[in-house]
C-alpha cells in the first residue's frame, strides 16, 4: 500500500500537478510475536525463570495465567529447588565420608603427622578455618581435642530414601497431573467417591443426571501432543555414592560452612 501511494504520487508531480497533496505515510507498528512453542521443554524453561508479568506476556504471546504450561513450570522450579537441597546434602555427605575415613586411619597410625595429614584430622572434628593453620597451631589444637576426649561431630547420612527421591525428581516427567492442579483434581475425585457412602438415594439419583447429562455433552477432543518436561540439573551428578571417591583435594573446607555444624 505504501509503494502503491508513492508511485501515485510520483506520477501526478511529474505530470505537473500537486502530488504532495496525495501523499502518505503508513506508519508501521511493531508485533511482539510469540516466540516459543507451546507445551514445548523451550517454553516451559523459559516461564519458570519469569518473575515479571510482562516476560511471561512476552515469552508466551500473552498466554493465560491458569494454563497447563503455568502449572508445570511451577512445579518445574520446586522440583528444581528441592533437587538443588538434595545434591548439596550429597556432596556434603561424600566429602565428610571421606574425610572421616582419612582422618580415622591416620589416628589409628599415629606417630607424628604432617601438615596436609593435620588438616584432615582437624576437618573430621570440624575446626573451622583448617586452611589458615600453621603446623604449630594445627598441632596444639589437634593435641586440645585429643586431651578433651569428645567423639567427632555427626554428619548427617545420605540415606537410600534420599538416593530414590533424588532419582525420581531428576528422571521423571513432569505432567500436569503431576503439579498442584493435578493434585487437587484427584483430590476432589476422593472426595467424591467418599460422599458418594453417605448420600441419600435422591441424591444419588441427581448425581446420576449430572454424569448422563456430562457424557451427553462430551465430545471427542484431539489431544495436543506433550513432549516430556525435565527439570533443568545443571551438571548435577546423580550417579550412587558408593561409586565417587573424593581426592583430599575436594574435601570440606572451611569454605562450607553453610553446611556445617557449629565448629569446635
Amino acid at each position: 500500500m505504501q509503494s502503491t501511494n508513492d508511485l501515485s504520487t510520483l506520477f501526478l508531480t511529474t505530470a505537473g500537478f500537486d502530488g504532495s497533496a496525495f501523499k502518505v505515510q503508513i506508519a508501521k507498528k511493531k508485533e511482539q510475536k510469540q516466540i516459543t512453542v507451546r507445551h514445548s521443554q523451550e517454553r516451559i524453561d523459559i516461564i519458570s525463570n519469569q518473575s515479571t508479568h510482562g516476560g511471561l506476556f512476552h515469552h508466551t504471546g500473552g498466554l493465560h495465567l491458569t494454563c497447563d504450561d503455568m502449572f508445570i513450570a511451577t512445579e518445574k522450579k520446586l522440583r528444581e529447588g528441592e533437587i538443588s537441597v538434595l545434591m548439596k546434602k550429597k556432596d556434603m555427605f561424600q566429602k565428610m565420608r571421606s574425610v572421616e575415613s582419612q582422618a580415622k586411619e591416620l589416628l589409628q597410625r599415629g606417630g607424628k603427622y604432617k601438615l596436609p595429614e593435620l588438616k584432615t584430622i582437624l576437618k573430621y572434628y570440624r575446626v573451622k578455618a583448617v586452611s589458615n593453620y600453621r603446623l604449630s597451631d594445627a598441632e596444639a589444637k589437634l593435641e586440645e581435642i585429643i586431651g578433651e576426649g569428645k567423639p567427632a561431630p555427626s554428619y548427617e547420612e545420605w540415606t537410600d530414601e534420599n538416593e530414590e527421591r533424588l532419582l525420581y525428581l531428576t528422571t521423571k516427567p513432569i505432567y500436569i497431573g503431576d503439579t498442584a492442579l493435578g493434585r487437587h483434581e484427584r483430590l476432589k475425585k476422593m472426595e467424591l467417591h467418599a460422599a458418594v457412602d453417605s448420600m441419600l438415594k435422591e441424591e444419588r439419583d441427581q448425581l446420576r443426571e449430572k454424569l448422563k447429562a456430562a457424557d451427553e455433552m462430551e465430545v471427542d477432543e484431539v489431544s495436543t501432543p506433550r513432549v516430556p518436561i525435565r527439570p533443568n540439573l545443571g551438571g548435577t551428578n546423580t550417579e550412587s555414592t558408593t561409586a565417587i571417591e573424593l581426592s583430599p583435594d575436594a574435601m570440606i573446607d572451611d569454605q562450607d560452612t553453610d553446611m556445617q555444624q557449629a565448629g569446635i
